[in-house]
């Protein structure tokens, strides 16, 4: 079976958008504008009415939300110490100046291998602002402290 998706928007990389796909049989044969491809016979003629498709994109299983919120937050697994912390804080905020609040996730206090071996406190999350609220996770995701201003 042929199907043509049409007037669409349809990723084939990074930065490159077509607007037309003929797919046979489940397997994608070609990717172009529309005129080119709606130069095909085709089964099926599908108007995507300037909607995105995502080829080949297959989710095994994925938590897309947390995938995301994890990438727009403070990666806290590398701590080896408080101190550790809240350095990894500060560094983050340097480089996403702008913040008006800040989450990470990812401290155990169980690697710590230099200092105290205790949650994290308010206090030491006081140390990287106490202008924005600041939320950090632990690893495990059932423990959360955050800094005075988030309190």
């Amino acid at each position: 079976m042929k199907i043509i998706l049409y007037n669409g928007k349809i990723y084939v990389e990074k930065d490159n958008f077509q607007k037309s796909i003929l797919i046979e049989d489940g397997i994608i044969k070609e990717v172009g504008t529309n005129e080119e491809i709606l130069k095909n016979e085709a089964d099926r003629i599908i108007n995507l009415d300037g909607k995105t498709v995502l080829p080949g994109f297959n989710d095994s299983h994925l938590h897309l939300l947390g995938i995301g919120s994890a990438m727009s937050s403070c990666n806290l697994t590398s701590a080896r110490s408080i101190d550790n912390v809240i350095e990894l804080g500060r560094e983050f905020s340097k480089v996403n100046p702008g913040l008006i609040a800040m989450q990470g996730r990812g401290w155990n206090q169980d690697y710590f291998i230099t200092g105290e071996h205790r949650m994290i406190t308010r206090h030491d999350l006081d140390k990287i602002s106490t202008v924005i609220p600041i939320v950090f996770t632990r690893v495990c995701g059932h423990v959360a402290t955050g800094n005075t201003k988030a309190n």
